[in-house]
C-alpha cells in the first residue's frame, strides 16, 4: 500500500479543485471536495485558505451594510486576518468565506497605510467616481473598485471590474485588472495604464464545458486634473472593452463557420438575445449577435455557444 496518498495529500488535492471551480458555484465544489476527501481533519483549513485565495482572484462582490454600491474583494483590498478595505466607502470589514457576508465593519480613512494613499485619493476617487457610471449602463450586476495603495515608491490606481451571473445550466463571469503607474508629481503628467480582462464561461447541461478567455492591453492617459483624469481613463477602458468584445464576435463568426459541432455534445435550445450596450468604436462595429444567435445556433459548436451565454448585462430575453 505504499502508493497510497496520505490524509495530507488528499486534503490539498481536494481543496485544490476549490480554485478551478465556476462562477457563483463555489458551494458546490465545496460540497464535492469534501465527499471526495471524506472524514478528513485537515480539509476545513485547506478549504478556507483556497476560498481566500478564490475570492481575491475571482474579485469576487460584497454588500456593506447601508451601501447601495457593492465592493469587490481584492488582493490591494486585503489587509490581512481575513479583513478587507471598501476604498469607495473607506471602511474596512471581515468576510465570511463560505457566506460572503461581511462584519466587524469599521471605519479606514487613507491614512497612508492599509486606508491607502492620502495624496493620490482625490484622483482614485474620481476614477471611481467615472466607472461606476458606466458600471450601471454597461454591467448592471457589476462592481467597481478602485484602489491607491500607500506606495510612495512605486505610486499607482489599482482598478478592479467584476460582472457574473448564475442561471440554470450556466454561468459566467467577465473582471478585469488595471494599473495606473503615477510618477511623483501626478498633475499634468503622463499616466501609463495596463490591464487585462478575462471572461470565464461554463455550461453544463447535458455536457460539461468551460471556457477561459483573456486580452491584455496598454494606454496612456495625462492626468490635467482629477476629474479630466477619471474621464480619461474611463474611456480607455470602455475602448478596451470594445475591442474585446469586437474580437469575441469576430471570433464567433469563423468558429461558426468553420468548426460546426466541434464536440458531440448536444447543446441546449437558445431562446434568448443577447444586449451587448457597450458602444463600440465608430471603425468598429457591433456584430448583430442576435441575428448570429438565431442563424447558427444550430450549426456553434459548444465553445462558441459559451460566448454567447455570456451578456455583458446579462439582462437575457425570452424570444
Amino acid at each position: 500500500m505504499g502508493d497510497e496518498i496520505s490524509a495530507d495529500e488528499r486534503a490539498e488535492i481536494g481543496a485544490s479543485l476549490v480554485l478551478l471551480a465556476p462562477p457563483r458555484q463555489t458551494n458546490e465544489v465545496v460540497k464535492d471536495v469534501k465527499v471526495l476527501a471524506g472524514q478528513n481533519s485537515l480539509i476545513e483549513g485547506k478549504i478556507l485558505r483556497s476560498l481566500l485565495q478564490y475570492a481575491m482572484e475571482q474579485t469576487i462582490q460584497v454588500t456593506l451594510p447601508g451601501s447601495s454600491v457593492n465592493t469587490l474583494v481584492t488582493e490591494h483590498g486585503h489587509l490581512g486576518d481575513g479583513k478587507f478595505l471598501c476604498p469607495r466607502s473607506h471602511k474596512s470589514f471581515r468576510l465570511d468565506l463560505f457566506t460572503h457576508s461581511v462584519a466587524d465593519v469599521s471605519s479606514l480613512r487613507p491614512d497612508d497605510c492599509g486606508g491607502g494613499s492620502i495624496k493620490l485619493e482625490p484622483w482614485r476617487a474620481a476614477i471611481e467616481g467615472a466607472l461606476t457610471g458606466y458600471m450601471s449602463q454597461n454591467f448592471p450586476n457589476g462592481a467597481v473598485s478602485v484602489f491607491a495603495p500607500a506606495d510612495s515608491k512605486n505610486p499607482s490606481i489599482v482598478i478592479y471590474v467584476e460582472s457574473s451571473f448564475q442561471q440554470s445550466f450556466r454561468s459566467g463571469r467577465w473582471r478585469s485588472q488595471w494599473t495606473l503607474t503615477i510618477p511623483d508629481e501626478i498633475e499634468g503628467a503622463v499616466c501609463q495604464g495596463s490591464g487585462e480582462i478575462r471572461i470565464q464561461t461554463h455550461i453544463f447541461e447535458e455536457g460539461n464545458v468551460q471556457l477561459l478567455s483573456s486580452k491584455s492591453f496598454k494606454f496612456e492617459v495625462v492626468a490635467k486634473s482629477p476629474e479630466i483624469l477619471g474621464r480619461e481613463v474611463c474611456k480607455k477602458i470602455t475602448e478596451c472593452d470594445s475591442d474585446y468584445q469586437q474580437a469575441i464576435g469576430s471570433n464567433l463568426t469563423e468558429m461558426s463557420s468553420k468548426c460546426p459541432r466541434l464536440t458531440g455534445i448536444k447543446l441546449p435550445p437558445i431562446r434568448w438575445a443577447m444586449n451587448w450596450r457597450i458602444p463600440p468604436p465608430s471603425s468598429h462595429p457591433l456584430l448583430p449577435l442576435e441575428v448570429l444567435l438565431v442563424t447558427h445556433s444550430s450549426l456553434l459548436p459548444p465553445l462558441v455557444l459559451l460566448f454567447l451565454l455570456f451578456s455583458r448585462t446579462h439582462s437575457s430575453r425570452s424570444t
